[in-house]
């Protein structure tokens, strides 16, 4: 039998703050647990860093990173690079999770195990109804890195229904600091 695969689910926020306690609580409370939650706070001020401070700085499955602003890319960078598990998956601020969107990613990875990205479909709740894909086809998008390369058009979801296996992650994500500056909200 395969190893349970574990996850570390890396929230960024900046100036979010009615939003991203929402967020953690939907990552802490999915019936598949992630091993390690990694918030980074992206130099806010509206008081989200004291307010997280406060209500996570003691969690033992959450790891509070207190940055400057340098952007979201360089904040999923600081993130990835503070994850042990062996996969890590984004949540953004402002979005949650179904209690059962950790499980069933754990579900495709066990049953792929060659499989090193998976990103999934999304709902919108507010204003916006409807969901991100019409298509709910599970398929094989091999050549998704190879076209989004090519055409320089991004070919997946957005960052709340990504994960990756970490090493990936870490290679995609060792980017020089001087890009984060052209990279701010990308």
């Amino acid at each position: 039998a395969a190893t349970p695969i574990s996850f570390c689910v890396v929230v960024t926020s900046y100036n979010y703050c009615q939003y991203v306690c929402d967020a953690i609580e939907s990552a802490l409370k999915q019936q598949y647990p992630p091993a390690q939650v990694v918030i980074v706070d992206d130099g806010s001020t509206d008081g989200s860093a004291e307010m997280l401070r406060q209500r996570y700085g003691q969690h033992p499955r959450v790891q509070l990173l207190l940055e400057k602003n340098q952007g979201q890319l360089s904040a999923f960078c600081k993130g990835a690079q503070a994850c042990t598990a062996d996969a890590i998956c984004f949540l953004d601020a402002d979005d949650h999770w179904d209690s059962d969107y950790l499980e069933q990613l754990a579900s495709a990875y066990a049953l792929h195990p060659e499989v090193e990205f998976v990103h999934t479909n999304l709902k919108f709740v507010g204003k916006k109804q409807g969901t991100y894909f019409h298509d709910f086809t599970d398929r094989d998008q091999g050549y998704s890195m190879l076209l989004t390369y090519h055409t320089m058009a991004w070919i997946g979801s957005p960052t709340s229904a990504i994960s990756m296996r970490s090493s990936l992650c870490r290679r995609i994500l060792d980017l020089p600091a001087e890009i984060f500056v052209d990279w701010r909200v990308r």
